[in-house]
């Protein structure tokens, strides 16, 4: 199955699959530079668009699952698996059984409204190579290519500057890290943290010997020890190693890793613990979107970090995951002669390049070895950006677009060629004199009715501000706001603005070094909407309704309703509630419904400045009229039912002994004592005894709805020797009749809780009290007993559980006393 699953990643990665393995969500598609075209990927017109996070994505041989719910849903985890853990970024981490169960559980959670996040914890795969036919040369000649000498005469790196290693982790197996590793690891103890979930916090990768990560470090920061075996990009920096591989590499192969351990590797780069970790390294790739993965990468950028990552050697344009991310830094691979390398993936969404072939580094137990690979093309620009950032403080956007922007142009790339990395040259960008002001970019607004979020970009930390007035001239009713700590990049929330207004906007950038100096942007402006009724919720039941919406502005509230769509609009035929005050949550009440009838709503409203809110419709659907019926007794020739209705009935009664007559040709009658209870007792009299009847009851409440309900069945008594029955039910009691053939000498009425009735010879040993009503030693051949409160058992006996169902039976005497068969009523 292991073997299997590899296969299926290869394909993948290999761009070899018939159909496009992913389908991106809109939100979290990968994001391409404004000057180059978008990618053609295939099926990308007709991926279907889901909301929730992850929607459309295969499993791609995973068996786990990443999820998140929100935070006010009722259910809080899928319906398959056993939780082993929780991602950095709050998600969830399931174990289930099967691929096959996987995507069983994803099309479930696809379709749950409660769920924002559902996708595979997709597996991933290094991205060097090994057993290259092409490994002849064992010089490091990617140094010249790429400038490294001339950039030492610069810097070195700064010793503060660290770049983490996203990888298989580094190799201790003879006690101590590679010579020229040695003095450039910052690690935890004996080695570093493991992401990977599970195993040793060793960063000892897994026994293998095939140590992807050794070999990455190497390219990054091997140190310059006077010519052990090579050195790195970086080599005064240092390295931190992430270990995030899940399966070592075994017998020369690659290791493999979950996007799971990718994801919370990523997260956990930046922190204090790490060091100055202002860069990222990511060797690894998939081909699966991951929006959990983005949102680590997003992140890691928005705390200023750089991420760099392999586009992978799979010589096709499908895009690999982080690379293809717009935040990351994706790196392709070329040769010494400045052409792509022939495994190199290609696209637009590469953004630079760096030698790939024949690289020779750092392996494992103490080894130097020569491999090709997108992932040491990232290694050297990893380098490359900790060496510009050990001499300039610039955002990642800036780092970015000096190394793609000096870069030498290459060959054999599809579309916008990535250019191959120089860094003296970024180098020399970043050495020139800094006596110019901040730069301001991307500014961006999001209004709303009442307010507006500004975003915007800066060449390097500076301190701004935001002034908004009403005019183009910054003069009418002004406001300003400032962000406290120097920044590259800027979120500016400007509140208590007007409704459908115009606001014009100027950003200002102060040099933090030289507070003269400055930039003023140019005067930007922007509409604030109009307000709007952003939620809904209807609560109905069977003759009422609440309507309770909230708006983006304090305005009037005020819904009209009717029968149709039309009614609802027409102010002569509509009923119309009001709510009081400016308001942004509003309800109301709707009275006097019919039930299961749809009743249609249009709500508007305004603000103080008169700006008028756009309509909002809708439909409240009532609930059905619930009323049930039961048999609660009889005697010889009478029939008693309950009925309880939610609002007053009616009720009305047919019945007879044929139920085919019965429906074809019903004639009611409304039964003797009925009036409009919700609950009520009633009575069909003078009937023959010992015959079975079908009785039809329908009900009409106060709205005149009527309620047919199904067709119930009863028996009456049979005179018998000893006949005891219900003859009646009231509101306030319940007659029982006893018939004999001959008059009895004595007689006793026995009645208890129904739950707790034992049927033995003393009947008051087991649960029944002694019931004394009126007649009770009434010795002619006919007896009724008439029941109220005050002679029934409050309680079952020995539970002090209200008793609400009772059993009845007759003691005849004198002993040896013969027991009549019992009967069960209900209380009245």
């Amino acid at each position: 199955m292991k073997r299997t699953l590899l296969c299926l990643l290869a394909l993948a990665l290999a761009g070899c699959s018939a159909t496009q393995p992913w389908l991106p969500l809109g939100t979290f598609a990968m994001g391409v530079d404004a000057e180059a075209p978008t990618p053609d990927v295939a099926g990308a017109e007709d991926a279907p668009v889901g909301r929730v996070a992850g929607y459309g994505l295969q499993t791609l041989g995973a068996t786990d699952l990443i999820v998140r719910f929100a935070p006010n849903a009722k259910t809080r985890r899928p319906t398959r698996g056993t939780l082993v853990g929780e991602l950095a970024t709050g998600a969830q981490l399931y174990q289930l059984d099967s691929e096959a169960e996987l995507q069983a559980e994803l099309e479930e959670l696809w379709e749950n409204d409660d769920c924002l996040l559902a996708e595979p914890d997709a597996p991933c795969q290094a991205l060097g190579m090994t057993n290259d036919p092409e490994l002849l040369s064992a010089a490091q000649w990617h140094h010249e290519k790429i400038g490294t000498p001339a950039a030492w005469d610069v810097t070195q790196g700064a010793a503060t500057m660290a770049i983490a290693v996203v990888d298989s982790g580094l190799d201790i197996s003879s006690g101590l890290y590679h010579p020229d590793l040695q003095g450039r690891v910052l690690a935890l103890g004996q080695g570093t943290l493991n992401y990977a979930g599970g195993g040793s916090s060793s960063d000892y990768s897994d026994g293998s010997n095939y140590c992807h990560g050794n070999r990455v470090a190497g390219i990054i920061a091997a140190t310059a020890n006077n010519g052990l075996g090579g050195v790195g990009v970086a080599p005064g920096c240092m390295i931190v190693p992430l270990k995030a591989a899940t399966v070592g590499g075994g017998g020369g192969s690659l290791p493999s890793f979950k996007t799971s351990a990718l994801i919370n590797a990523i997260k956990a780069a930046p922190t204090k613990a790490n060091g100055d970790v202002k860069v990222i390294n990511v060797s690894v790739g998939t081909p699966i979107d991951s929006p959990s993965l983005r949102e680590a990468c997003d992140q890691a950028v928005a705390s200023g970090v750089v991420v760099v990552a392999a586009a992978g050697n799979m010589g096709t344009a499908t895009p690999v995951y982080p690379a293809a991310y717009e935040s990351v830094l994706s790196v392709g691979g070329t040769t010494a002669t400045d052409s792509r390398w022939s495994a190199s993936n290609y696209g637009p969404w590469v953004r630079i390049s760096a030698p790939a072939a024949n690289i020779r580094t750092t392996g494992n137990d103490n080894t130097y070895v020569t491999e090709s690979g997108t992932s040491y093309s990232a290694a050297m620009v990893s380098g490359a950006v900790a060496l510009l950032r050990s001499v300039k403080a610039w955002s990642p956007e800036v780092v970015m677009k000096a190394l793609r922007t000096t870069g030498a142009p290459v060959t054999g790339f599809t579309g916008a060629a990535p250019k191959r990395l120089d860094i003296p040259k970024a180098l020399a960008l970043a050495a020139m004199p800094s006596d110019s002001a901040p730069v301001l970019s991307k500014a961006m607004v999001l209004p709303t009715a009442s307010q507006a979020t500004l975003t915007f970009s800066v060449s390097e930390p500076a301190f701004v501000s935001v002034k908004v007035a009403e005019d183009k001239l910054l003069t009418l009713n002004p406001q300003e706001y400032t962000v406290a700590a120097p920044t590259t990049r800027a979120t500016v929330q400007l509140a208590g603005l007007q409704t459908a207004k115009t606001y014009y906007y100027q950003i200002t950038a102060r040099d933090t070094a030289v507070p003269g100096l400055q930039t003023k942007g140019s005067v930007g402006k922007f509409l604030t909407a109009l307000p709007k009724v952003s939620k809904v919720f209807v609560k109905a039941q069977t003759h009422t309704a609440k309507v309770s919406w909230l708006t983006t502005a304090a305005v009037t509230g005020t819904l009209r309703w009717g029968t149709t769509a039309a009614a609802a609009a027409d102010p002569a035929a509509s009923t119309i509630v009001a709510t009081s005050g400016y308001e942004g949550s509003h309800a109301v009440d709707l009275t006097g419904l019919a039930p299961n009838t749809s009743y249609y709503y249009q709500i508007s409203g305004a603000t103080a400045n008169g700006d008028v809110m756009p309509l909002k419709t809708g439909v409240v659907k009532t609930g059905k009229q619930a009323i049930t019926a039961t048999f609660v007794g009889a005697s010889k020739s009478s029939l008693n039912f309950k009925l309880v209705g939610k609002t007053p009935q009616r009720v009305e009664v047919a019945f007879d002994v044929d139920p085919v007559q019965l429906l074809a040709n019903p004639t009611y009658t409304v039964p003797t004592g009925t009036g409009l209870a919700r609950e009520q007792t009633f009575s069909i009299p003078s009937l023959t005894p010992n015959t079975a009847y079908h009785v039809l009851i329908r009900a009409t409440d106060s709205f005149g709805t009527v309620t047919t309900l199904k067709p119930l069945m009863a028996r009456t008594l049979s005179r018998g020797p000893v006949e005891l029955g219900i003859e009646a039910v009231t509101t306030t009691n319940v007659t029982l009749a006893v018939h004999f053939a001959e008059p009895p000498t004595e007689l006793k009425l026995y009645i208890g809780g129904a739950d707790r009735f034992d049927f033995r010879e003393d009947a008051a040993t087991f649960g029944l009290s002694d019931c004394t009503p009126s007649f009770i030693w009434g010795l002619t051949t006919q007896t009724y007993f008439r029941l109220t409160s005050t002679n029934l058992p409050t309680s079952s006996a020995g539970t002090g559980i209200a008793t609400k169902a009772f059993v009845a039976r007759l003691r005849i005497g004198p002993s040896p006393y013969t027991w009549s068969d019992p009967i069960y009523f209900n209380a009245p």
